[in-house]
């Protein structure tokens, strides 16, 4: 249960952080045109991510939500997504950095967060409710296996006393 409790409260409030991240900006769909790739070394997994023009504005973007690999050196990322490759993105103009440029995979984050919160809220209870059940059921098996020993053991030490 603790389990459950922990990795649930986690995924729930990293999916409502990036809802509220998200939800007032507006925002609109465009294209994202790479003109070079990044790679970058890391011990946890490289950093992958481009530059490239957005509405005629420079821009950066992460690549990992894009890539349905972790490519393992520069040239490979390259091979994946050459210059001038067009990236369909949601742009969030008024927020800054990396997060103003989504990858354009389904609803907009925002959306998209709600529902894996929601998700992982409903997933989290349901977990709990049927861990709280099998506890239960273990606790009464328990209690059905070993019977209350008490008067019997009562009854032979007194048996025993009247021998002497």
């Amino acid at each position: 249960m603790f389990c459950i409790l922990l990795f649930g409260l986690v995924s729930f409030i990293n999916s409502w952080n990036r809802w509220h991240q998200y939800q007032a900006h507006p925002y609109q769909r465009t294209d994202f045109v790479v003109t070079k790739v990044y790679y970058q070394a890391h011990r946890g997994g490289p950093d992958v991510y481009a530059s490239g023009t957005v509405e005629g504005n420079k821009e950066w973007m992460s690549l990992r939500p894009y890539l349905n690999y972790v490519p393992r050196s520069h040239e490979e990322l390259e091979a994946g997504v050459a210059p001038g490759t067009v990236i369909p993105v949601y742009f969030f103009p008024d927020m800054k950095g990396r997060t103003r440029i989504q990858v354009l995979s389904g609803p907009p984050p925002a959306e998209a967060s709600r529902r894996a919160a929601m998700s992982t809220l409903n997933s989290s209870l349901i977990g709990l409710g049927v861990a709280a059940g099998v506890i239960f059921l273990l606790v009464l098996l328990r209690r059905s296996c070993y019977a209350d020993s008490g008067p019997a053991f009562q009854q032979a030490n007194t048996g025993q006393g009247s021998l002497n």
